[in-house]
């Protein structure tokens, strides 16, 4: 569809997005403008709410640069829950518009709008996305309804305040390491769920949610996955299909009782059965790239080697080759996690999205295989030689052990 007031779109396999407005011009005395970021998802794409939930990063836009922008307030539709793997994600999926309130230095004038958007796309990989949408809106009077009939659909499914809606939220406690929640409707609950929002260092499961016999009252109860000693304010977004209510009530020192047995939440048996086997999966996935396989030979002839000793041996040689690999990846975390509390955003897998790293990667894979195939030699001094040699025909559990962190080394990349 096109629209009058509209971007130039930023488009790839995951996301096509652009800026619209109501407004195609700056009307006289106009102080404020109706602006969206129209986003459409391919296909099993999402993106992220607000409060992202136990991972992810929500939609952020700088306007630095924009002319005759005072502000913009962007408001947010109501999130869809996503599960997998028992990872509780809130966010969008399909077609999502954010409605954007703009506030105009100066009235009845044009403005020039620039947002530097940066988003995170999720599919089976995560994306992020950064780019930056013009848009220019000259003074003058006209709306484009197309847009206007678009942005307001979306508006509609901005969560109410407790003084519109028919939804209310009646306690916040917190108990046992779980978030109990409860809330009223004039009208019958249908499906609702609920979205608790304490900061970036409290996250919760799955909601346990139940309504009385009426199905005008509901109780939920969210366990605590992580958290801090110190209880900040809470907001709660309460959805029921196309209604939403959001609020911050204050903390219930006694919660409510439940209306019914709660048994203990814990993983199910099939859900940790399902990690284990995917975990297996990918652990064998892993053993034949081409990184790895070549590693593997040099263990197997290490078992060979070791034929006629005890069957024990061999086990603790093997045993001793997880501990390389798990040890190499608990140093490689807490670097990650120490630069992360450094303040510096960083993760693991993201260098592959990187043309400079990707670059790199290709000439160091190129001079290798073009070692492998003759073309030249790099011959190390003698001493070099000599310990690499005594190093890598080195016997017991520390040669082992130096293996295993080996191969972790060649796979981690």
């Amino acid at each position: 569809m096109v629209y009058a007031a509209s971007s130039d779109s930023f488009s790839n396999a995951a996301l096509t997005a652009r800026l619209v407005s109501v407004e195609d011009g700056v009307a006289p005395n106009a102080k404020t403008l109706s602006l969206g970021l129209d986003l459409k998802l391919g296909k099993g794409w999402k993106a992220y709410w607000r409060s992202p939930g136990e991972v992810g990063l929500p939609p952020e836009i700088d306007w630095s640069g924009s002319e005759n922008l005072a502000s913009a307030e962007l408001l947010w539709p109501a999130p869809t829950r996503f599960t997998a793997f028992g990872i509780e994600n809130f966010g969008y999926s399909k077609h999502v518009l954010l409605p954007i309130q703009a506030v105009l230095i100066d009235s009845g004038t044009s403005a020039n709008l620039t947002a530097h958007v940066s988003l995170l796309t999720c599919s089976d990989i995560c994306v992020p996305n950064d780019f930056t949408l013009n848009l220019t809106i000259p003074s003058g009077q006209g709306i484009d309804t197309k847009a206007a009939a678009l942005i307001t659909e979306f508006a509609q499914k901005v969560p109410q305040t407790p003084e519109t809606s028919d939804i209310a939220v009646t306690s916040a406690s917190l108990i046992e390491k779980a978030l109990i929640v409860t809330a009223r409707t004039t009208s019958d609950f249908r499906s609702p769920d609920v979205f608790p929002e304490m900061g970036p260092y409290f996250t919760f499961g799955l909601p346990d949610i139940r309504l009385n016999a009426s199905g005008t009252e509901m109780w939920a109860r969210l366990p605590l996955l992580a958290g801090e000693d110190v209880i900040p304010e809470i907001t709660i977004t309460i959805t029921d299909g196309v209604r939403a209510v959001t609020d911050s009530p204050a903390w219930s020192i006694t919660p409510a009782p439940a209306p019914y047995e709660v048994a203990k939440q814990s993983t199910s048996f099939w859900q940790v059965l399902s990690i284990i086997g995917f975990a297996f999966l990918g652990g064998v996935i892993l053993n034949v790239m081409p990184c790895v396989l070549p590693v593997l030979s040099i263990k197997l002839a290490s078992v060979l080697k070791h034929e006629n000793r005890p069957a024990h041996i061999v086990r603790g040689g093997f045993l001793m080759s997880a501990l390389g690999v798990l040890v190499f990846m608990w140093v490689l975390v807490t670097i990650v996690l120490m630069l992360q509390a450094a303040g510096l955003s960083v993760g693991w897998g993201l260098q592959f999205q990187s043309p400079v790293f990707l670059s790199l990667m290709f000439m160091v894979l190129f001079v290798f295989a073009a070692n492998l195939f003759g073309f030249f030699e790099i011959s190390l001094p003698s001493s070099i030689q000599t310990r690499l040699a005594t190093s890598g025909s080195r016997d017991g559990y520390a040669g082992d052990f130096a293996t295993g962190a080996f191969a972790a080394i060649l796979a981690t990349p």
